[in-house]
């Protein structure tokens, strides 16, 4: 008998199931930014609240990243929860992850390895690694079968 969790099927569950959660997680962070909070005001609160980096990062380079973040979360959520570009999506995903943790912690994982974030990062990586699976966009519209030579 074999083993229905070693199936195809059960790998696209999973992966669909590692999308989700993890897209609706940064689209409704993206969207509380966006439409309840202002992105003013996250900026505003997260520029005066990060740690110091070991590194020296300009002022305009971090306020224009502050400003494009709850557009991203937005974009990759949206991006996670449909399947589309799942692996450009989730490596986006991942980058912002880092600076959250990189910026929250000031690169000291206290706690670790129970930061919330570090789940989150390995949520992403996986789609990253592994692709979103058969039930995605990605595989609606990319689906390159490989033809059967004649006989």
């Amino acid at each position: 008998m074999t083993n229905p969790l070693k199936t195809q099927a059960s790998t696209n569950l999973g992966l669909l199931l590692a999308r989700l959660p993890m897209g609706a997680f940064f689209f409704l962070a993206g969207y509380d930014k966006v439409f309840h909070k202002g992105v003013d005001k996250f900026v505003e609160l997260a520029s005066s609240s990060a740690r110091p980096l070991p590194f020296e990062v300009s002022h305009g380079l971090m306020n224009g990243y502050l400003h494009a973040i709850p557009f991203l979360e937005l974009i990759v959520g949206t991006w996670l929860v449909v399947g589309m570009l799942s692996r450009l999506s989730a490596f986006v995903g991942s980058l912002m992850l880092v600076s959250f943790i990189m910026g929250a912690t000031g690169v000291q994982l206290a706690g670790a390895p129970f930061h919330p974030n570090l789940i989150y990062l390995g949520v992403t990586l996986c789609v990253l690694l592994a692709g979103p699976g058969s039930v995605s966009l990605d595989q609606l519209v990319f689906n390159r079968k490989k033809k059967k030579p004649a006989a």
